[in-house]
């Protein structure tokens, strides 16, 4: 039952209804604060509403000194704490097949591409949203987000050249 508060969270956000979509974060978020993806989600999330108190969230946050769950790891580069290089230098550690590695790297891919989003990097964001549909893992959120975000991305992208196309029609004509 407490996934069902990250799911309408992440509906909420993509509908606009971000009060409602920070609420229900917040309280997953409450559940376990110990979980690395509890806090990628919410940093995700808050970050659509303010992104520096996203960030300094993210930063406040307090991981155990024996909890080696990767996804701590992006955290860290998030925060600065580690290099992009490094991270995906060290991927592969402790992964014995394939589809671990692939797993990995389509968690990797999909928050990394919302980090590079909150810094202006849209092609870089684009980069790895297609990476991590590339990953091909389907029974990961992540993948199945990154295709929606992907999709919302070219919706915007071909509004704004329309509003383009529409004001150089305009200009023309007057």
């Amino acid at each position: 039952m407490q996934y069902s508060y990250l799911h309408r969270a992440i509906g909420l956000s993509l509908v606009g209804r971000l009060d409602g979509a920070q609420q229900d974060i917040e309280h997953f978020y409450d559940l376990d604060k110990s979980d690395p993806y509890r806090v990628l989600w919410r940093y995700i999330i808050n970050s659509q509403v303010d992104l520096a108190a996203a960030e300094t969230q993210l930063d406040n946050v307090q991981k155990a000194d024996d909890d080696k769950r990767f996804a701590w790891a992006i955290v860290e580069v998030i925060n600065g704490d580690l290099s992009e290089e490094d991270f995906f230098d060290n991927i592969a550690n402790g992964i014995q097949t394939n589809e671990e590695l692939a797993q990995r790297l389509c968690e990797a891919y999909y928050y990394l591409a919302h980090w590079h989003m909150n810094n202006n990097a849209l092609d870089k964001a684009i980069y790895y949203l297609k990476l991590s549909a590339a990953t091909n893992v389907k029974d990961f959120i992540e993948y199945k987000y990154s295709l929606i975000d992907l999709n919302n991305i070219q919706k915007k992208l071909q509004a704004q050249v329309a509003k383009v196309q529409e004001a150089k029609e305009q200009g023309a004509t007057q």
